[in-house]
This record gives structure tokens, C-alpha cells and sequence, in this order.
């Protein structure tokens, strides 16, 4: 008796969770269902207004807009043309990062990174990797622009003596009232490679790993999206998805 009720509630597990149904929400103006929120559709009722309006991407990859009212259970609505499990793993990756990230964020009580408005945007206040998938369109970014300031950008090499000494470094002005620096033609970043973001005068200091994308990893949307969060350029990341789905 006792091994056909084991065997009765190890069936009902596995089914609860054959039939699990998530989808994660990218985007939203009810404080209820914040961007990154995952739901389990097949068990968990969505409850908006009218005034309010979700965009949800499921497993498949699938982008669904559902507008308020809504009470109840949500069916996802057939689209056999839109199937991507990578789209989904990556927004995932995403939601899971952020959250993490608000996490350390809290326990030391520090104001996290504004998202930039534009992925081709390189923060230097922010990620420790940024993404370039356009050098023509890629400007270094800050939030504060009051001040003229000047940054230092030196690559940071590891090993022999004669390595460090063709090591880049550059010096590039900052004219106040302005967020944004185009990137020098001088300045050759290379893919893959830690460069520290130092501003003259002050103790602001931070590593960047910079990534530069090749024609494969920008084929398509879902592929730069996946590329982005591949990296950890998880600010650029949520703008890339913000403003493409």
C-alpha cells in the first residue's frame, strides 16, 4: 500500500511538471508583473486591469502581447512559425542575472546600473563587459555630464615585459554637457580584451571586458540577443529587448 501511494505521488510530480508551463515577462506597466517575472501559466492566474498590457516570450520563444482586463488562467495562442528555446534560455539568463544582481546590489546597499537607451551604448559606469556589435554606432556612455573630465584607457596585459609595453593607452577628453564620446579611431579595441577605465583626478576606476561581434553571432535579432547575454552585457542586453520585441 505504502509503495502504491510512493508510486501515485512520484506520477503526480512528473506530471506537474510535463505540463509546467513558463513564460517570463520582457515588458509591462503593472507594478505587479515587473520585467523578469517568471509565471507558470499552466497553474498561476494573470490579473491585470484594463489600463495594463504585457509582453511575454514562453519556452518556444514565443513573444505574446496580452492586454488588460484579464482574470484567469492565460492560453498561449498558437504560432508554429515562432519557435526559439535558445530566445528563451537567454531572456532567462537575463532575468536571473538582474535579479542576482539587485540581490548584491542591496546587501551593499549601492544603486544599481542604469539601463542604457540604446545597445550600442558602452557604459562606463556600468557592466564589466560591454558588447560592440557596430563600431560605427558605439560611443562610450556616462550618466553624469556635468564635468569636463578626462579617461584614462589603458588594456590590461598579463606576462612579459615587452608585452606591457605595446599595451594600448589612451587619454580621451570629455567635454561637459555631453554623455557621449565617440570612439577614437586610435583606439583599437580588441575582442576579448580587459581594459581599465580609469577618471583622471579621482578614484573612479573600473576593468571592462570589451566583446566585438562577428556577421554568425548578429544574423539575426534572436542572435544578437543571445549574444549579448552570452557575454554579460546584460544592461545593453535589456535594451536590445526592450526596443527589438
Amino acid at each position: 500500500m505504502n509503495k502504491f501511494i510512493i508510486s501515485l505521488s512520484f506520477i503526480v510530480l512528473l506530471s506537474s511538471i510535463a505540463f509546467a508551463e513558463e513564460v517570463i515577462v520582457i515588458d509591462s506597466n503593472d507594478s505587479n508583473y515587473p520585467v523578469g517575472k517568471k509565471i507558470d501559466i499552466s497553474s498561476t492566474a494573470i490579473k491585470i486591469a484594463a489600463t495594463s498590457a504585457l509582453k511575454l516570450i514562453s519556452q518556444k520563444g514565443e513573444i505574446i502581447k496580452l492586454n488588460g482586463p484579464h482574470d484567469g488562467i492565460f492560453n498561449i495562442p498558437k504560432n508554429p512559425e515562432k519557435e526559439n528555446n535558445k530566445l528563451f534560455a537567454a531572456v532567462a539568463k537575463l532575468a536571473d542575472t538582474k535579479e542576482k544582481d539587485m540581490r548584491s546590489m542591496g546587501m551593499v546597499r549601492a544603486s544599481p546600473p542604469q539601463a542604457v537607451a540604446d545597445f550600442h551604448l558602452l557604459s562606463i559606469e556600468g557592466n564589466s563587459n560591454q558588447c560592440i556589435i557596430d563600431l560605427t554606432k558605439a560611443k562610450f556612455f556616462r550618466q553624469n555630464s556635468q564635468e569636463q573630465i578626462s579617461v584614462e584607457i589603458t588594456e590590461e596585459v598579463n606576462g612579459s615585459d615587452a608585452n606591457k609595453k605595446t599595451a594600448q593607452k589612451h587619454t580621451l577628453e570629455w567635454e561637459e554637457n555631453n554623455q557621449y564620446l565617440s570612439i577614437p579611431k586610435n583606439l583599437n579595441l580588441q575582442d576579448g580584451h580587459l581594459y581599465r577605465i580609469r577618471v583622471a583626478g579621482t578614484n573612479i576606476s573600473k576593468k571592462i571586458t570589451f566583446h566585438i561581434s562577428n556577421s554568425n553571432s548578429t544574423s539575426t535579432n534572436d542572435k544578437i540577443l543571445e549574444w549579448l547575454v552570452e557575454k554579460g552585457c546584460t544592461l545593453q542586453a535589456e535594451s536590445f529587448l526592450k526596443n527589438f520585441y
